[in-house]
């Protein structure tokens, strides 16, 4: 039983440094602060194995000890504090990760947008959500020693 509630305390210890570091990274997408945010994604992506690695012991326990992690919590106060904060942690960690999804989905679209009118050559054709341009309305251009 000890094994397990230091499995969830070291579960929510990783959770709550993996809220903070998605927490950091929402705000680095806000202020476009690029070797920062690598630093941060390579950080959560270490965590993110330290809480895979934790939940593959935790489940591996329950398995070798014919237990459901349910009763567990029902029979224990400790395990069912800690449990509860290693969920509440997880759902804030999916929330933030969606809003970082949506931001990375932003200003991917941003880039995309500059790009279209960077390589945009004729007067009269409009911006099209695809990218593309009516045929034949366009021209090769030297762009980045190349021809596009």
């Amino acid at each position: 039983m000890k094994y397990l509630i230091n499995i969830l305390k070291n579960q929510s210890v990783k959770y709550k440094q993996l809220y903070e570091s998605v927490e950091k990274q929402k705000n680095l997408l806000i202020v476009e602060t690029t070797a920062e945010f690598a630093h941060h994604t390579h950080k959560i992506e270490i965590l993110m194995n330290d809480i895979r690695i934790l939940e593959r012991n935790k489940q591996n326990w329950l398995n070798d000890n014919a237990c459901k992690i349910e009763d567990l919590v029902s029979a224990n106060s400790e395990i069912a504090s800690l449990y509860d904060e290693v969920l509440l942690l997880a759902n804030k960690v999916k929330r933030i990760n969606e809003c970082n999804r949506l931001l990375l989905k932003n200003k991917m679209e941003f880039i995309t947008f500059n790009i279209n009118v960077l390589t945009q050559t004729t007067g009269n054709s409009s911006y099209q959500s695809g990218g593309d341009l009516p045929a034949g309305n366009y021209k090769k251009i030297k762009m980045f020693d190349q021809s596009i």
